[in-house]
């Protein structure tokens, strides 16, 4: 129910004042170079969007195969297009491909090894409650 909420009650509003506001902005600016790529990386989070409602949609019906870490790296696509199109717009008259380039592979880098440390963190946990059950188990159990 909060799934359905969030997605219809403030994402997709947000979707549309975004466009509205994206629109208005092309109409009082013009089309500039930078606005072009801007308004690529745009798309790509609408559709990110659009991709977020299918996945509801399947986890509802429980045929989504995903994983929890597979989530938790798509979770993050949405942050790494957020601050692509922060820096293109605050640095839009010094912008620089390969220094641009470089801090999303170093923002990629950084969050594969901190989903993957997570992962294994996790995994340990959890290996380590089957653990202590087991031990408390034997020592109910035994007489």
């Amino acid at each position: 129910m909060m799934e359905k909420r969030l997605y219809y009650g403030i994402t997709w509003p947000g979707l549309c004042i975004t466009i509205f506001f994206g629109t208005a902005m092309l109409v009082e600016w013009g089309v500039q170079p930078w606005i072009l790529t801007k308004i690529g990386l745009v798309v790509l989070l609408v559709l990110y969007h659009l991709w977020c409602g299918h996945l509801r949609k399947n986890l509802l019906y429980e045929k989504c195969g995903w994983s929890g870490k597979q989530f938790r790296v798509f979770n993050e696509i949405p942050t790494l297009l957020l601050v692509s199109i922060v820096f293109l717009v605050v640095f839009k008259e010094a912008f620089s491909w390969s220094v641009f380039l470089l801090i999303l592979a170093g923002m990629m880098l950084v969050i594969g090894v901190t989903v993957n440390l997570m992962a294994k963190r996790r995994e340990k946990e959890s290996v380590g409650e089957n653990q202590s059950w087991r031990k408390l188990w034997k020592e109910t159990t035994t007489y």
